[in-house]
Parts: structure tokens; C-alpha cells; sequence
């Protein structure tokens, strides 16, 4: 638990936001394709989304949010 706590503080809400929001694409892809190409196609949305948020300027890219998307990827594939 305490290992969890540090996770989401380090995260911090928007971390654990995109921590979730990955673990749950990942198991929705699962139904219709291969567990390797929904984690591939995640990541790319999240690396997308941070490259987006740096472009357009409405938002800050942080690698934080990329930790949290490969951790909820994991998630998703176990």
C-alpha cells in the first residue's frame, strides 16, 4: 500500500488519470486485437497526446504523464 501511495503522489491526479485511461484502452482493445498491438496503439496515443498538448500550447507535455501511460500499458497486459 505504501508503495501505491508513493506511485500516485509522484504522479500526481493527472498521472493517475492517464495511468488509468491506458489501462483501460488496453483492456477494451484486448476484446478485438492482439494484446502487443493495443499496447502499441495506447502508447502512441499518449505520445501523441503529449506532443499535441506541446504543439498546440493548451497544455504542458510531461514525461510523468508518458511514466503513467506505460505503467498503466503494463497494467492492462497482465
Amino acid at each position: 500500500m505504501e508503495r501505491l501511495t508513493y506511485i500516485c503522489s509522484y504522479l500526481g491526479y493527472d498521472g493517475v488519470a492517464h495511468l488509468l485511461v491506458s489501462l483501460i484502452l488496453v483492456e477494451i482493445m484486448n476484446i478485438w486485437l492482439s494484446c502487443w498491438l493495443s499496447a502499441l496503439i495506447v502508447l502512441a496515443i499518449g505520445v501523441i497526446k503529449e506532443i499535441y498538448d506541446k504543439l498546440s500550447g493548451t497544455g504542458s507535455p510531461q514525461v510523468k504523464d508518458l511514466i503513467a501511460d506505460v505503467i498503466g500499458v503494463f497494467l492492462g497486459l497482465l
